[in-house]
C-alpha cells in the first residue's frame, strides 16, 4: 500500500501485514515522522483511533476553561409563556452527556420519548455544552415548586449523580438560610417573623403592646419599611464584580426612604419622623448584635450585607428571573461560577411586593461587565397555547409564536350569565381583582356546582379586617366597613404620590367583604364562608383565581372576568401601567385550547 509522510509529504510504498499498525512505520527519508495512509480518492482514516474521553477528563477540561473562561459566557434566556423553559434547562444539563449512549437510554426511558430540541432550544443546549459542570443548582421561585421538581425530576437527579454531576433544586431563601446557619450556628428554631418588632421594642424601651393601642401605624410602617429596605438593599451597593457588598456611608436616609414610601404607597399617618429615625437603627442592629434570630428577609439579606460565605456552584439555573428582588439578585450573583438565567420580562407582575421590575435587564448588564460576558438567546415558540390564543397574546407581545403542531384554539366573547352556565370542573376563571371571583363562586355554588378560590392567605386577610373591626353583628360591621374604606382612601389620596395598588387593594377587600356579608346572618357565618372558599391547593370543581395567583397555572379553557380591569383604571404611573399589561398577557397565556372573555 502507499502511505504519505506527515512531514515531508512524500509517498512511500510499504507492506502492512495482518495485525500490524501503520503507526509502527516511519518515513524512510529519515525525518522520523509517522506515515499516513494515502486516501487514493477515499476518505482518510487514522490508523489509531483517538482515545475516548472519560467523564472525569471532560470535567477536568471544563475546570481549566473556568480559569480562562473565554467562550464559556453567562447566558440569559428570554423565554416567553409556555415555551418549555424548565424542560429546556433540565434537559440541557442531561444533554451534556448525550454521547454516552447507555446514560442517554436512561434519559429516554425516564421521559418516555427521545427529546428532539427545537432550533432555539438547541442553541441554549449548545451554549451549555461549553462547560460540563460537577455542581448544578436550579433556583426555583418558591418552596412548592422546589418540592414539585424534586419529585418530578428525581430520576434525572439520579442519572446525573451516576456520571458525577450533582443537581439540586433550591429557593434563594434556602441558599441564604444555609449560609446564615453556617455563620451563626442557627437552626429553624431561630427563625422568628417578629424579629423587627422585638428590636423595635428594645429601641423604644417600652411594651410594644401598649404602643400598638395608640400608635399602630408607627409599628406597621416601621416593620414594612425595614422589610422593603432589606429586599431592595437600601444603603448598600448590591455587589462588586467579585460579589462583595459595598456600603454607602454617605447615604441620605430621608431621601432613600421617601423614594421607597412613595413607590410602595406606605401609610405612616403622621409618624414619618419617628419612623425614619427608627428604621436605620433597626437595620443596623438586625445585622450586627441581633443575630440569634432571623426573619424571612434576613435569610437573603444577611449573606449580602455581612458578606457571608455562599458555596460556589459550577452552573446556576435561575428560573423566573423577572421576579427577583435586588437581594435575590445579589445572592445568585454571589454563588454563581456560571449563570444561566431564564425569565420573561412580560410576566413581571410582582413589583408591588418588592420584586425589581427591571431584574432581567439589570442582571444582564451586570453579567456583561464580568470576565465571562453574557449571551442572550430567545425562547419564543410556545407549545401550550392554541394558535388563536397566541394571536391574541401577540397584540401585547409580538414576538410570541405558536408551534406548528399546536391546537387551533378559539377565542369567544359572552356575557356573565351564559359563561356561568358553561363553566365546568377543571375550568379556570381569572380576574384582575378578587371581588368578581367571589360573586361568581357563590353563583356557581348556588347552582349546585363546586368552586374554590386560589389563595388561602387572601381569606385570612379578610378575616383579619373583621377581627380588627371588633363588631359583633353583620349590619354593624357593614357600617364600620363603609367608614373604614372612606378613611383609608383619604389617607392614601393625601400622600404626595398616592399608591394605585393600595387603592385597588382597599377597594377590592371591602367589596369582597360586602359580598360575603350578603345573606349572612352572623359574622361567624361570614368567617366560615371565607374558610370554605379560599384554598392553598385547588380542590375539585371550577378554580377561580386572581391573575397574580394564576402564575404557573394553565387550563384547557380559561374564562377572564371583567377584562376591562386590565389595565386597572386606578393605575397611573408608567411602571404600574406596564405591570397591568403584563397581567393581561399572563391571563391570556394560561389558556391551552379556549379563551373566553366575559364582558
Amino acid at each position: 500500500m502507499k502511505a504519505t509522510c506527515k512531514s515531508c509529504g512524500k509517498q512511500q510504498t510499504i507492506t502492512i501485514r495482518k495485525g500490524d499498525k501503520l503507526v509502527n512505520h516511519t518515513c524512510p527519508n529519515g525525518c522520523g515522522h509517522t506515515l499516513k495512509r494515502s486516501n487514493n480518492g477515499r476518505k482518510t482514516r487514522n490508523a489509531v483511533k483517538k482515545p475516548r474521553r472519560s467523564l472525569g477528563e471532560m470535567v477536568k477540561e471544563t475546570k481549566a476553561k473556568r480559569d480562562n473562561p473565554a467562550g464559556s459566557r453567562h447566558v440569559v434566556v428570554n423565554a416567553l409563556a409556555g415555551t418549555g423553559k424548565t424542560f429546556t434547562l433540565i434537559l440541557g444539563v442531561l444533554s451534556l452527556f448525550r454521547k454516552h449512549k447507555q446514560m442517554w437510554r436512561q434519559v429516554v426511558k425516564g421521559l418516555g420519548f427521545d427529546p428532539q430540541p427545537s432550533p432555539q432550544q438547541e442553541q441554549v443546549w449548545n451554549l451549555m455544552k461549553e462547560e460540563i459542570p460537577q455542581t448544578v443548582t436550579y433556583v426555583a421561585f418558591n418552596r412548592s415548586i422546589v418540592n414539585e421538581f424534586g419529585e418530578k425530576w428525581k430520576w434525572a437527579v439520579d442519572i446525573l449523580a451516576s456520571v458525577g454531576t450533582k443537581l439540586d433544586f433550591l429557593t434563594v431563601h434556602q441558599i441564604g438560610f444555609r449560609a446564615c446557619c453556617n455563620a451563626y450556628q442557627l437552626t429553624y428554631k431561630n427563625v422568628n417573623k417578629w424579629k423587627t418588632r422585638n428590636i423595635l421594642e428594645k429601641e423604644m424601651g417600652c411594651d410594644l403592646r401598649e404602643v400598638f393601642k395608640t400608635r399602630p401605624m408607627l409599628i406597621q410602617a416601621v416593620e414594612q419599611i425595614v422589610g422593603l429596605c432589606k429586599l431592595n438593599l437600601v444603603g448598600w451597593d448590591a455587589f462588586d464584580e467579585s460579589g462583595n457588598p459595598i456600603q454607602d456611608d454617605n447615604l441620605d436616609w430621608d431621601t432613600e426612604l421617601d423614594k421607597l414610601v412613595t413607590h410602595y404607597g406606605i401609610e405612616m399617618n403622621g409618624e414619618r419622623d419617628d419612623v425614619y429615625r427608627l428604621v436605620p437603627r433597626i437595620l443596623e442592629r438586625s445585622r450586627t448584635d441581633w443575630l440569634h434570630e432571623i426573619d424571612f428577609n434576613d435569610q437573603i439579606w444577611l449573606p449580602i450585607v455581612n458578606n457571608l460565605p455562599v458555596p460556589k456552584v459550577d452552573l446556576v439555573l435561575g428560573d423566573e428571573a423577572q421576579d427577583w428582588n435586588h437581594c435575590q439578585q445579589a445572592v445568585i450573583y454571589k454563588m454563581k461560577q456560571r449563570l444561566l438565567m431564564c425569565g420573561d420580562i412580560h410576566q413581571a407582575i410582582y413589583g408591588f411586593a418588592g420584586a425589581d421590575v427591571d431584574s432581567i435587564p439589570r442582571m444582564t448588564e451586570l453579567l456583561n461587565y464580568t470576565e465571562r460576558g453574557v449571551t442572550e438567546v430567545p425562547l419564543t415558540v410556545t407549545r401550550r397555547c392554541g394558535k388563536a390564543i397566541v394571536e391574541e397574546a401577540q397584540k401585547l407581545v409580538p414576538a410570541f409564536e405558536a408551534h406548528e403542531s399546536n391546537h387551533d384554539g378559539s377565542i369567544s366573547v359572552m356575557n356573565d350569565e351564559k359563561a356561568k352556565e358553561l363553566m365546568e370542573d377543571d375550568d379556570l376563571v381569572l380576574c384582575r381583582t378578587n371581588a368578581p371571583l367571589i360573586a361568581t363562586a357563590f353563583a356557581l355554588i348556588r347552582a349546585g356546582r363546586k368552586a374554590n378560590i386560589q389563595g388561602r392567605d387572601i381569606g385570612l386577610g379578610l378575616q383579619r379586617i373583621i377581627k380588627n373591626s371588633r363588631k359583633k353583628g353583620v349590619n354593624d360591621f357593614l357600617e364600620w366597613l363603609d367608614e373604614h374604606e372612606r378613611t383609608e382612601r383619604e389617607r392614601i389620596l393625601i400622600r404626595k404620590i398616592p399608591s394605585e395598588e393600595a387603592l385597588v387593594a382597599l377597594s377590592d377587600k371591602c367589596e369582597c367583604l360586602r359580598i360575603f356579608c350578603e345573606g349572612a346572618l352572623t359574622l361567624e357565618e361570614v368567617n366560615k364562608n371565607i374558610n370554605n372558599l379560599f384554598r392553598d391547593k385547588p380542590g375539585t370543581g371550577v378554580l377561580l383565581s386572581s391573575v397574580h395567583r394564576a402564575k404557573g397555572l394553565e387550563a384547557d379553557r380559561v374564562f377572564i372576568l371583567q377584562p376591562e380591569l386590565m389595565p386597572h383604571p386606578m393605575a397611573k404611573t408608567t411602571w404600574a401601567i406596564g405591570q397591568e399589561y403584563n397581567l393581561k398577557y399572563v391571563a391570556i397565556t394560561r389558556a391551552i385550547k379556549e379563551l373566553v372573555w366575559i364582558r
